[in-house]
């Protein structure tokens, strides 16, 4: 049976401090090795808690979405807005997640080595690799939330303009219906219905086109 025990002291400018100590037994026998894995990966976790964050960029436009504006609908309309509210909200927290996860991969790009360590170099290599993981789990989780929230903008335009934007008369149609390509023709046939305003699809059009005109962040 093996102990652990881990001390944090936190202490102000004044000089006043404040302990927390872990307890821990594990009855798995170890190497020198593996716990200086163990401390490599809890002090690499503890330097990008306790770094001096960014302030958000995009929280006052994610918060501003939810400020949904108070005026008088017909009852017929109470699902589409209902659901356009829940997929402002689930957007609105998409965006924050997806920001907060590039910033965590930037912390952990920041915490490698400037250089590869030699292959030879079993420690070097594990704690390579362990900031390595680290780094691309948080920018996969960034990529795969982006590719959501085009899937969450089509689905909101839809809402939005109806609930007939594109058909919803097959099995699966969230799937196999509601692509971009549809959504930019549901909005030109509404558009040339005259159900759409001109002034609605100019904007529409120029929200969608936006994304295309910025380089998506990279990490090396």
């Amino acid at each position: 049976m093996r102990q652990l025990e881990i001390k944090l002291t936190f202490t102000d400018e004044d000089g006043t401090s404040r302990l927390y100590t872990l307890l821990l037994q594990t009855p798995r026998n170890g190497t020198p090795e593996g716990e200086a894995r163990v401390a490599h990966h809890l002090f690499s976790e503890l330097r990008v808690a306790m770094r001096d964050q960014p302030v958000p960029k995009h929280n006052a436009v994610a918060g501003h979405w939810l400020q949904f504006p108070k005026t008088k609908i017909d009852f017929s309309q109470f699902f589409d807005v209902r659901n356009s509210q829940s997929l402002w909200l689930e957007l609105s927290n998409l965006v924050r997640g997806i920001e907060h996860d590039l910033e965590m991969a930037r912390a952990f790009k920041e915490l490698e080595p400037a250089e590869e360590p030699p292959f030879e170099n079993d420690e070097a290599i594990n704690n390579l690799y362990f900031l390595h993981d680290r780094k691309m789990s948080a920018l996969d989780r960034a990529v795969y939330q982006l590719i959501k929230v085009q899937d969450l903008v089509n689905r909101l335009l839809h809402e939005s303009v109806g609930g007939d934007l594109v058909d919803t008369s097959k099995p699966n149609w969230e799937r196999t219906r509601l692509t971009r390509d549809a959504v930019e023709k549901g909005l030109q046939a509404k558009l040339a219905s005259g159900t759409l305003s001109q002034s609605d699809f100019d904007a529409i059009s120029a929200a969608l086109e936006f994304p295309r005109t910025r380089r998506m962040v990279t990490l090396p």
